[in-house]
């Protein structure tokens, strides 16, 4: 994601921070996790939960009791560049190349990456579910994604209409196919 859009992703259309998904509504005051090892992050992490609106539609459509959301930083140097351009008056572009220079000083310690890190559990007594999904240019797996879709209406396994990928894709297709995708460094569902 961009510097800009990381900026302008804000408001009930984005999503909301510090809240979780609890007994079928959003819920605030969810807490940061900082100082965490998570898996498929390298060292330690800082967790900030964001409850994206499409994180709000898969709660309600899969129907789940929680559903919790974190957006996660090698530092707290983005996020203490993104509160001050949101607290500050103005347009936010204004604030970009502050949030680009912050985000560049992590790199050495980390390298590019991103990764997404899914885990659920069921209602019923049973082991959890993971999936983590890794690359190091997300702009590339947007693509990807966006290229599967294609084929997949092409090929008519997606119907005539607008829609979310998430809505009309088969999720386990997506995923066989991204295992092989190379904007994909890691793809482990366990």
């Amino acid at each position: 994601m961009g510097a800009r859009d990381m900026l302008a992703a804000r408001g009930p259309e984005f999503g909301t921070p510090l809240a979780a998904w609890r007994d079928g509504r959003a819920v605030p005051g969810a807490r940061p996790l900082l100082g965490v090892a998570l898996p498929g992050f390298p060292g330690r992490v800082h967790a900030y939960p964001y409850l994206s609106a499409e994180a709000v539609r898969l709660a309600e459509r899969c129907d789940v009791d929680e559903l919790r959301a974190h957006t996660v930083y090698a530092s707290e140097n983005v996020p203490r560049a993104l509160a001050a351009a949101w607290a500050a008056e103005g347009p936010v572009d204004r604030h970009v190349p502050a949030l680009l220079a912050v985000a560049e000083a992590d790199l050495p310690d980390t390298g590019p990456y991103s990764t997404l890190l899914f885990q659920a559990v069921p209602r019923e007594p049973g082991p959890p579910r993971r999936l983590t999904l890794r690359t190091s240019d997300p702009n590339a797996l947007s693509g990807a994604v966006a290229a599967l879709a294609v084929r997949d209406v092409l090929a008519g396994r997606v119907g005539p209409g607008a829609g979310l990928a998430a809505d009309r894709l088969d999720p386990a297709a997506v995923l066989d196919r991204l295992r092989t995708d190379p904007a994909v460094t890691a793809a482990e569902l366990h």
